[in-house]
This record gives structure tokens, C-alpha cells and sequence, in this order.
């Protein structure tokens, strides 16, 4: 068992990258992000026991951002999950401009 199971996923609120192959997919699921390993789907975060993850979406610069009851995270380009200052209540969408900038 990977390291953070949780249960399975019973609902995707939304899918950033979708491959056929799921090669650097995310799926956001009421149990957090989810990435395929190439053999299996596995937790990549919690988001802070985040029970929802209401959106996600990839910026043009490889971030990847979601929507929590707990706020808005940003995983870096090196896989480091981080809440973002000042966006703690509950998110469901976002706008990226054309350059990969968030506007809330």
C-alpha cells in the first residue's frame, strides 16, 4: 500500500492533464489530489485532511492549483504542496490569465 492511503475516492469533482495513459494526471476527489504511478492511483496530498477537493487546474508554468474547504494550494513544479497566505476559506474555482498568473 502506498504511503498515505486513504480509502478510495467515492466522488472527482475534476481532472487536470487527463491522459489516456495517466501519465502526470491529477484528479481531484473528496479524499484530496490523486496521481497515477504508472501502475496504480496513489494519494499525492491531503491537503491538510482537506475532506474536498472542489477544482483542480495546471498553470502555463506547471503549478498545479486546487480548491479546498480548507483554501487555495499550490504544487510547485518540484512536487511541494503549499497553502497559499491569505486564501484560507473555501474555494471552488479560480481564472488563470493567458501568462499562468492567478486572479481570485
Amino acid at each position: 500500500m502506498p504511503s498515505g492511503y486513504v480509502e478510495d475516492p467515492k466522488i472527482i469533482y475534476g481532472i487536470a492533464n487527463f491522459a489516456k495513459d495517466g501519465s502526470n494526471m491529477f484528479v481531484a476527489t473528496n479524499l484530496g489530489v490523486w496521481k497515477f504511478n504508472g501502475s496504480a492511483w496513489q494519494i499525492d496530498s491531503q491537503l491538510d485532511d482537506s475532506k474536498n477537493t472542489y477544482y483542480i487546474e495546471q498553470t502555463s508554468i506547471g503549478e498545479i492549483l486546487a480548491g479546498t474547504e480548507k483554501g487555495l494550494w499550490k504544487r510547485d513544479v518540484n512536487g511541494n504542496w503549499l497553502q497559499i497566505i491569505g486564501f484560507d476559506q473555501l474555494h471552488f474555482s479560480h481564472l488563470i490569465d493567458t501568462t499562468g498568473v492567478m486572479t481570485i
